[in-house]
């Protein structure tokens, strides 16, 4: 038995649309944008995240959350540090609003140990069944002078692919300083880690390199809407069949 041509054509097609999802999204580094002290921070009020106990070092963070489309998972020896009588003068971070907030709060950060070159994992989100494709993570740094000022590094994965990193360089005062990573072809269960590394020594200890961290973590709202597989297999479905009556009125 022969098999039509445009048969070929849906395979081609379907097949395209099972595998879409079988690749870790895209992630691009983009550029530094620093909001004013108690101002807005960029993103969506459906999905922010801000790390920080505000009642004593190594407490439980209790900085605003709202993770509609991603949950939350926690870094293996990360912790979190918000404003204790300790970080002088008080408050040692910036203060800044959520995504749709209408008030400011005093930011805190998630760090690990200290480190040169590998980049420790801070924070992880996982992107739910609901979520967008595209979208843009924008992440807070620069927002405490507890290491003072200097170059570090911020990392973004997905799904244990190879990290895309943004070189940033430290304000001498604290300030709200969001780096964006632009994410495309996402799919649910995609899982992004976020890291970070110092790349200059503990002003207070020189010997020692300072501790790598992250002040929050926001999602823009989607600019670019990928395709569905199903929309995919669709659009297969037809071209096959505008290819096959061209070809039966050729």
């Amino acid at each position: 038995m022969r098999i039509p041509k445009y048969h070929s054509l849906v395979s081609i097609g379907m097949l395209a649309a099972c595998c879409a999802g079988a690749n870790a999204a895209t992630i691009t580094a983009g550029t530094t944008t620093t909001v004013a002290s108690g101002a807005i921070a960029p993103g969506s009020a459906n999905d922010y995240t801000f790390f920080g106990a505000g009642n004593g070092a190594g407490a439980p963070g209790n900085q605003p959350t709202d993770l509609t489309n991603f949950t939350a998972v926690d870094a293996p020896g990360a912790n979190e540090y918000g404003n204790t009588p300790r970080n002088y003068p008080w408050p040692s971070y910036s203060s800044v609003t959520a995504p749709g907030g209408s008030s400011a709060f005093v930011t805190g950060i998630v760090q690990t140990a200290p480190g040169y070159s590998e980049y420790e994992n801070l924070a992880i989100l996982t992107l739910g069944a609901g979520g967008p494709s595209s979208f843009t993570f924008n992440v807070l740094f620069g927002n405490t002078d507890r290491n003072g000022p200097g170059d570090a590094s911020i990392s973004l994965s997905s799904d244990g692919g190879a990290a895309v990193t943004a070189d940033v360089t430290e304000p001498t005062t604290p300030t709200n300083d969001f780096v964006s990573f632009f994410v495309t072809d996402a799919v649910a269960g995609d899982t992004f880690t976020f890291g970070a590394t110092s790349l200059f020594n503990n002003p207070t200890d020189p010997g020692a390199p300072a501790n790598p961290y992250i002040g929050g973590i926001t999602v823009s709202d989607e600019v670019f809407s990928a395709p569905e597989p199903s929309s995919l297999a669709l659009l297969s479905v037809g071209l096959g069949g505008v290819f096959l009556r061209r070809r039966r009125n050729g």
